[in-house]
């Protein structure tokens, strides 16, 4: 397993960092922008949509998926593609990094994108815990992300360290995809309340004991300004599927909520 020190260093001078920073910040912007409870939007609405949007942008600024650039292609093609729907300040700030650094790399169905010999994956938290991320109640290829040790020479298969480590008598579909590179995970939260954010990368750790989710992790948003508010902060606890959607989120309380928690709730 590559250390923090290296993996960090490694996509920080290649702009690997400051590429996940800006497509999180792009995708929670435009969530916040076209959400409203009013229309009809819920949580899983907005779960959904924040990790759409996320792997969305981390396609455009990696150059992947229907973004890949054709080595023939001049430096100014697919442009109009790459930039649709974006702002501005979006446009502006979106780091030029060369096409072929980083590629999609899902994972039985869980996306991903590699980097060299890591991976990374995306795994939601409720807003505000992202330290208390309890893998248990992830997806199998996240729990198993979370339980991975030092590669052995021959690596083994995600199928079979599952049925090593779990005892159950039904497994789950799995599309043979070898365990073949140290794979880490991107964090994130979003409140949109207060729209506070969280972003961080790290290195899984299995915690059924409840004990920390991490290894390590690196705050990928350090020195951002967090937004500014959006009303008092509000705490829904809902239920939703693990991987699709995998972004729990805060939601504004209706008007006679408000009221309540302003006069002297206690929520």
């Amino acid at each position: 397993m590559m250390s923090q020190e290296q993996l960090c260093n490694q996509l920080g001078e290649t702009g690997v960092l400051a590429g996940i920073a800006w497509a999180y910040r792009s995708a929670a912007s435009r969530l916040v922008e076209d959400f409203s409870e009013s229309a009809g939007y819920n949580a899983t609405c907005a779960g959904v949509g924040l990790l759409a949007l996320f792997a969305d942008r981390l396609d455009r600024v990696f150059s992947c998926g229907k973004y890949a650039v054709d080595p023939d292609q001049t430096e100014d093609s697919g442009l109009d593609l790459l930039y649709a729907e974006l702002t501005s300040d979006e446009v502006a700030t979106l780091p030029k990094i060369a096409a072929g650094i980083v590629s999609r790399s899902d994972l039985n169905g869980s996306a991903g994108w590699r980097f060299g010999g890591v991976r990374w994956l995306l795994a939601s938290a409720r807003s505000g815990g992202i330290d208390a991320i309890e893998w248990t109640g992830k997806s199998p290829t996240k729990q198993l992300v979370a339980r991975q040790f030092g590669k052995s020479e021959k690596s083994p298969s995600l199928f079979d360290d599952y049925a090593r480590n779990v005892d159950s008598d039904e497994l789950f579909v799995w599309n043979g995809d070898p365990f073949d590179v140290d794979s880490f995970v991107v964090g994130y939260s979003l409140d949109l309340v207060t729209y506070g954010r969280e972003l961080v990368l790290g290195q899984s750790r299995w915690n059924p004991d409840g004990t920390s989710a991490w290894y390590w992790t690196m705050d990928l948003l350090a020195g951002q300004a967090p937004g500014g508010a959006r009303g008092d902060a509000a705490e829904h606890a809902f239920v939703q599927p693990d991987e699709v959607p995998d972004a729990p989120v805060k939601l504004r309380r209706p008007a006679a909520s408000q009221v309540n928690n302003t006069v002297g709730g206690n929520q």
